[in-house]
Order: C-alpha cells, then structure tokens, then sequence
C-alpha cells in the first residue's frame, strides 16, 4: 500500500493511480526479497540468516504495530530513504540485474526534496519507460526473449 495513504488513513486522502504504480514497486520489491530466483521458490530461513532483519517482513507485522498503518507508513518512509541498506542488500542475488532498476524506480517515486520524501510521483509513462529500460538492460538469460538470426535486436517467446 502507498506509503502517503497509510500515513493519512484518517485525512480521507483520495486514491489516485499513482498509488497504484507504488504498490507495484512494492511487489517488485517483494518479490525480489522473498523469492529465490525464478520458477516461484521461496527462500527459507537460512537464505536470511546474515541479515538480522529483513524489512519486508516487518511491513506485513501489524501486530507489532498495533495495527496502525501510520506506523507502517512511517516503517516504510524509513526503509525508502534507507533503500540501499534496508532493501537492496537483502534481496536475492539472482535478482540483482534489476536492482539498478528497482533504484530509479525508487528514486523516481520518491525525488527528495530539502531531506523528505515527498508522496510518490510516479506516473504511467515514466514507469513504463522505465520498466523498457530495465528489460532492455537484463541478460537475455533473465527474460524470455531469445536472439532472432534475422534481426538486429531480440524478439519474444510466444
């Protein structure tokens, strides 16, 4: 859930798709930390022993929280301006081709202005664009693209 609704769940802020665009960062994210590379195999405990916490397990820990989404907002705020340390670093390897990615998605949600993030400004078009850009940039091996003889550039499994 966007971070700028959990902070206000008592303001009646209005939903708008920008919201939606930041959830979808958030199951990247999600993904990327809970899952060991492709085909839906997730890691276990052992994958997360060098960590002493991973953060994406806390945002889903209300209970700790006294189910305040406030609070899980704030939890989240803290975890973006600390993304590299608090998120990159806790992810799969096998994963890592999209974290350059991940990190411009982030820094686009989220611009900083005078030391605080503002709410997420991601729009369709520049997500798009980006999402482009991270599949243009990922080894072929991690996409389901295959090279064509009789083309310059890759072309799509069907």
């Amino acid at each position: 859930m966007a971070i700028s609704l959990l902070l206000s769940e008592a303001e009646g802020v209005i939903h708008e798709p920008r919201h939606d665009l930041e959830s979808l960062f958030y199951v990247l994210i999600y993904c990327a930390t809970m899952l060991k590379g492709p085909h839906g195999s997730w890691r276990v405990e052992d994958d997360f022993k060098s960590h002493i916490s991973v953060p994406m397990r806390e945002w889903f820990g209300l209970d700790g929280m006294e189910s305040s989404y406030a609070r899980m907002g704030r939890l989240k705020l803290g975890h973006m301006a600390d993304f590299e340390r608090a998120i990159i670093r806790r992810m799969d390897p096998y994963f890592s081709p999209l974290f350059a990615g991940l990190r411009i998605l982030r820094d686009n949600a989220f611009p900083v202005q005078k030391n605080t993030y503002v709410n997420s400004q991601l729009g369709h078009d520049e997500t798009i664009k980006i999402f482009n850009d991270i599949l243009a940039q990922l080894p072929v091996k991690h996409t389901r693209r295959e090279a064509d003889p009789n083309k310059r550039g890759v072309k799509r499994k069907r």
